[in-house]
């Protein structure tokens, strides 16, 4: 099922970006994602700092391999009831990944891009 703005389709969703300095990216990433909500009937952009919160912030991490990293959710329904579990998606390293995730958002399929499995990195963090 594809999002639409035209009525045609009661889909849409929320994605969470990360507004915080250890997200900066070259990247559009607020921009495009503004985009691509203003283009859904229920769609909507939020930002936020530090989505990860303080053990999976990238802020230790060099700026040279940082890159955003998103929560996203489908819903239905002019009252925007959650469809499915709220995704991690990124971290987005190229316009690819990130136009990638936009069309994701607009035409949902069965796996989305990029999706970042917390539970296994934390996991992997307790056994090193």
């Amino acid at each position: 099922m594809r999002v639409s703005s035209d009525g045609d389709s009661q889909l849409g969703f929320t994605i969470v970006f990360c507004s915080g300095r250890a997200c900066e990216s070259a990247l559009p990433v607020r921009e495009r994602l503004a985009a691509t909500a203003r283009g859904c009937a229920h769609g909507m952009l939020v930002g936020s700092p530090c989505l990860l919160g303080p053990h999976g912030c990238p802020g230790n991490v060099p700026a040279a391999v940082r890159a955003p990293v998103l929560l996203a959710q489908h819903c239905a329904g002019p009252e925007r009831r959650p469809i499915g579990p709220t995704l991690t998606l990124g971290p987005l390293r190229s316009r690819r990944d990130l136009e990638g995730v936009c069309q994701w958002l607009t035409e949902p399929a069965a796996a989305p891009p990029l999706f970042l499995d917390l539970w296994a990195r934390q996991l992997a963090a307790r056994s090193n």
